[in-house]
């Protein structure tokens, strides 16, 4: 980090990773990602927190969602005041890993993170043929989607036999976001979520070295995270102190 900075340097992110190429929940570990998080926290200027979760169908879907209760609630424990300086991200099935978690968080009433990122992240489990049909990612299929979730619950459970409480043991509540921070979310036309990246892959922001798009991304991640959110910190700047932060990121070339 750069010791003259102005920026937040105190700030943390907690990281859920999950890459979907062989399967959400399936890969995607420390050795996979850390030059990513590496490049992140300098680019971020801000301590990134790996969370190395255990994988399917080694360990049950609901055993790595208690894993991440555990990690939130470990955090809180050793200083109950970690949110205030704590931003949230996680792409793919990690990203769903952060919704159901800040369901947790509201459900019982723990204090929430400042803000979370999540690229291209599964809303939820509770998919059919039907309302998957507009895909168009060559990364990220519908039979993909259907055999990630397969490989999750096990050989011999299947989605539609479980019951509602097994259900809400692993699976984001539909449409229950009061009380959530800020979220930054992004997603591409080409996969099954759409969004307004155009004609780009499942997680592209993750590929910011190939993908211009993912430049802009990376860039726009920066200005929320550093300037935009109503950080508890940011209360202590004025507004020229503010305006200097923005300067000190912007990049020319790259989106507005």
């Amino acid at each position: 980090m750069d010791p003259d900075s102005h920026t937040l340097h105190e700030l943390l992110s907690l990281y859920y990773p999950k890459l979907d190429l062989r399967g959400g929940f399936v890969f995607g570990d420390i050795d996979t990602y850390s030059g990513f998080e590496c490049h992140l926290s300098k680019y971020q200027n801000m301590l990134i927190v790996h969370v190395e979760l255990r994988h399917v169908p080694e360990y049950s879907l609901e055993e790595i969602i208690q894993n991440v209760i555990q990690v939130y609630q470990f955090l809180l424990n050793v200083d109950f005041n970690i949110h205030q300086r704590l931003i949230g991200m996680g792409d793919s099935s990690g990203g769903m890993l952060w919704i159901y978690l800040l369901q947790w968080i509201v459900s019982n009433n723990k204090p929430v993170s400042q803000g979370v990122v999540l690229h291209s992240p599964w809303s939820h489990l509770d998919f059919t043929e039907e309302n998957l049909y507009d895909y168009r990612d060559n990364i990220l299929s519908v039979q993909l989607a259907f055999n990630s979730r397969q490989v999750a619950l096990g050989k011999t459970t299947y989605w539609f036999e479980l019951t509602d409480e097994q259900v809400n043991k692993i699976n984001p509540k539909r449409n229950a976001f009061e009380g959530f921070p800020p979220l930054y979310i992004t997603a591409a036309d080409g996969q099954v979520i759409l969004d307004e990246g155009k004609g780009l892959m499942h997680t592209y922001p993750l590929f910011h070295m190939w993908i211009f798009k993912g430049k802009c991304i990376r860039q726009n991640v920066r200005k929320w995270i550093h300037v935009t959110l109503p950080i508890h910190m940011r209360s202590t700047l004025n507004m020229a102190e503010i305006e200097t932060n923005l300067q000190n990121i912007r990049e020319p070339g790259l989106c507005t």
